[in-house]
């Protein structure tokens, strides 16, 4: 497993002390479950993996299991490898590793990964991107893995770059979002909130409507209305003629004379 930075994103809650009860102990004897994902297989310890997912929870049961070729193995291709090595770490530390310059820089991130919009540094798509598109991916996991706990984590660490790099996720990061979650998905609730509070006449979010998900735009749309004070003033009223066809009179004369 490729090392990962995690001093990108703070630990979302800290141990009171090292001691715990004994019924919390790791079961280290416990039986290995291995995710084929892209070249790799990640190894994961049966209890572990299904503590807080329900998905791995009914996939491990044996009816499930013995469907499979390997009982113990199983195909995990369509996900993103990062994604689900993050997931695994995040398993059994409860932290997130989370792409930072050096391991972008140097390549360790993009083995990790299959994805160009994860593994690209520009002007235009910098280290705040690349991190939100991979919360992004990371949630969209947690949902097919129907773990809650997964998803309130990346929910935080998404606010908290929010917070770090003072601006919100991408149209690439959202559009991921809306893909992979359900109408009433708190990950849809946050980036329609992203809209209302913070969306402002700018390249960022003027200039990148048209590339968001329709569904987003119209929840977005929705939201703010419900937001907004009522406006007074009527444009219409006071000067009819910003929508008139100015020139339509010139345009049909200079089409007259060029016939």
């Amino acid at each position: 497993m490729a090392s990962h930075d995690t001093t990108s994103i703070e630990k979302i809650s800290k141990p009171a002390g090292a001691r715990v009860p004994w019924a919390s102990a790791v079961d280290l004897s416990d039986r290995i479950i291995k995710l084929s994902v892209g070249q790799d297989t990640i190894k994961v310890h049966e209890k572990i993996l299904c503590a807080t997912s329900e998905f791995f929870k009914k996939a491990t049961k044996s009816e499930w299991a013995e469907s499979r070729p390997d009982p113990d193995t199983m195909d995990l291709t369509d996900d993103h490898p990062a994604v689900v090595k993050a997931y695994a770490n995040w398993l059994y530390f409860r932290t997130l590793p989370t792409p930072d310059e050096h391991s972008l820089a140097n390549g360790t991130f993009k083995a990790d990964c299959e994805d160009e919009d994860m593994t690209k540094i520009d002007d235009n798509h910098d280290l705040m991107d690349e991190t939100q598109i991979f919360l992004a991916r990371a949630y969209v996991f947690g949902e097919k893995v129907i773990d809650n706990q997964f998803k309130d984590t990346i929910i935080d660490c998404m606010i908290a770059c929010t917070v770090k790099f003072g601006d919100c996720p991408s149209h690439t990061a959202m559009n991921i979002l809306y893909q992979g979650t359900l109408a009433n998905s708190p990950a849809r609730r946050l980036i329609v909130d992203f809209w209302v509070y913070c969306a402002h006449d700018s390249k960022g979010w003027a200039g990148s409507v048209k590339l968001h998900t329709p569904e987003l735009i119209a929840d977005a749309l929705e939201a703010i209305v419900r937001k907004r004070p009522f406006p007074k003033n009527r444009p219409w009223e006071e000067s009819p003629e910003q929508y008139h066809e100015k020139n339509q009179v010139e345009d049909i004369a200079a089409l007259s004379t060029s016939s």
